[in-house]
């Protein structure tokens, strides 16, 4: 057995997601065509010129978006090709919700309101850390992770997190070592 199903997310002995992430975008190609076929249907047996674009929206966001996003503080430490496959697919997307085959990508995520998917991750990763840290949730192995410590000099906030030493031969720059360093530094595009 290569890997388990685990609450919706495929985990092999390798802690590599690649199988995940190509199922969830196979997943959510379907819903997509679906949508698509949908939108075309409608169109010509009722006469309508589509479905409006902001049902077209909800549609993408409840089926569509929802499985690009569902678990990725899990696996957001994928390789660059899997993170290019999904904005791939979130592109075709915006594409259809808009019938704006033209516009660029970025035009078409600002009309719609909708991050890049990797933005996406980053927050609710930094929105996870702030819940540990600020209201104690999380198991205790998880609290200890992320240590808040308190500043003397008087900056922009009080308290800050701070960063451990995680050394991994194999696995490089895990989840702790990176939630401690979204937390001290700030994005702007955040």
């Amino acid at each position: 057995m290569d890997s388990v199903e685990l609450l919706g997310v495929d985990i092999d002995k390798e802690l590599n997601f690649g199988a995940h992430i190509g199922r969830i975008c196979k997943k959510a190609g379907k819903k997509l065509h679906v949508l698509r076929r949908l939108s075309n249907t409608l169109a010509t047996h009722t006469k309508l010129t589509l479905l409006a674009t902001h049902t077209k929206l909800t549609l993408f966001r409840c089926y569509v978006l929802s499985k690009l996003t569902f678990c990725s503080t899990v696996w957001h430490f994928r390789n660059m090709s899997d993170s290019r496959k999904m904005e791939k697919l979130q592109k075709r997307a915006l594409h259809l919700v808009f019938t704006d085959y033209t516009s660029s990508y970025a035009k078409l995520r600002q009309r719609a309101d909708v991050p890049l998917l990797y933005i996406n991750r980053i927050r609710n990763k930094m929105i996870d850390v702030f819940k540990i840290v600020s209201q104690g949730n999380g198991s205790i192995y998880v609290r200890n992770v992320f240590k808040a410590t308190e500043h003397r000099y008087n900056t922009k906030s009080i308290l800050s997190l701070e960063l451990s030493k995680y050394r991994t031969v194999k696995y490089g720059r895990n989840c702790c070592f990176l939630g401690q360093n979204y937390g001290t530094r700030s994005t702007p595009a955040l």
